[in-house]
């Protein structure tokens, strides 16, 4: 009968490696690369390859880092959710809060509304500790990937180091949140016992904690993230013979030739936890409002 090719290799008589090496007029030098690396690398950015994945290849490293950035996506996303309905009941709270004609009944539920947003600024500060914590994850690994060498020497590797700054710049912005998120929080407890003056500055204060949040989870999320994500894709496309990179070359690529068998097509970034880190946050933040507004109203003096 016939026998099987080793996962390393195709062909009728197993005499071609799924995974070439291309040396790209000396820009990449083979005994400089992490051959186990890079080939993973090829083999666990294509969706039908990724099965051909074994101890001879680190596919791992390469899943890794989509993993992390993944849950960096996630979180980000859940947590501009989150804010978006912070802001949402903050604006639809502080008419109740001081009412025009002084009732208590709407002063209570204002106040009760505005404890809610607690919820939301504790959420916050989890959701960006996730994003803090995988984003720096995902900067290990890409450091690792840069000392691989599986991309031409020069532009290639600029690729890395964008991948790099940008994991600074998204834990920048993450960090700056978290602060923010304290500040609203603290607020949102002062005014619940506070009716005067310190009491307005305390709404005053959580308003623009909240707004200020949603406007910088908005733009880390567009600006960085997203690049983020893209340059990930723009990799395994570039491995896969799908695309071009923007600068330099993928030193390690799929074997045109599979594509006779099974046509090359990227993984991407993956869902990871999306009930965790997007659903389950945002169901809270708006169930605690509708629950505050519930229990304002029994409470409330008649």
């Amino acid at each position: 009968g016939l026998c099987a090719c080793p996962a390393e290799f195709f062909g009728d008589h197993c005499e071609k490696e799924r995974v070439q090496f291309h040396a790209h007029n000396g820009l990449c030098l083979l005994r400089e690369s992490n051959t186990a690396l890079c080939k993973g690398l090829v083999l666990a950015a294509s969706l039908n390859d990724r099965e051909y994945c074994n101890s001879a290849q680190d596919c791992t490293t390469w899943d890794t880092v989509k993993r992390m950035v993944g849950i960096m996506w996630e979180a980000e996303l859940g947590d501009i959710i989150v804010d978006s309905i912070a802001v949402l009941f903050c604006l639809l709270a502080i008419p109740l809060r001081w009412p025009e004609d002084g009732q208590s009944k709407s002063k209570h539920v204002g106040k009760y509304l505005f404890l809610a947003g607690l919820v939301c600024f504790v959420a916050d500060v989890a959701l960006e500790s996730v994003l803090v914590h995988f984003v720096g994850g995902a900067a290990d690994v890409v450091a690792e990937l840069e000392g691989a060498f599986c991309f031409s020497r020069g532009d290639a590797s600029r690729s890395l180091v964008l991948l790099e700054d940008l994991a600074g710049t998204i834990a920048t912005f993450a960090w700056v949140n978290i602060a923010l998120a304290i500040v609203g929080g603290s607020c949102d407890v002062i005014q619940a016992f506070m009716d005067t003056n310190p009491g307005l500055i305390a709404v005053v204060l959580t308003v623009v904690a909240a707004v200020s949040e949603l406007v910088l989870g908005l733009s880390n999320f567009f600006m960085n993230t997203n690049e983020f994500v893209s340059i990930i894709k723009e990799i395994e496309l570039a491995t896969l013979g799908l695309a071009e990179m923007e600068e330099g070359h993928a030193c390690y690529m799929r074997h045109p030739q599979l594509d006779e068998l099974l046509p090359a097509e990227a993984v991407g970034v993956e869902w990871i936890h999306p009930g965790l880190t997007v659903v389950m946050p945002a169901v809270l933040a708006f169930m605690s409002f509708l629950c505050a507004i519930c229990i304002a109203c029994l409470r409330a003096p008649s």
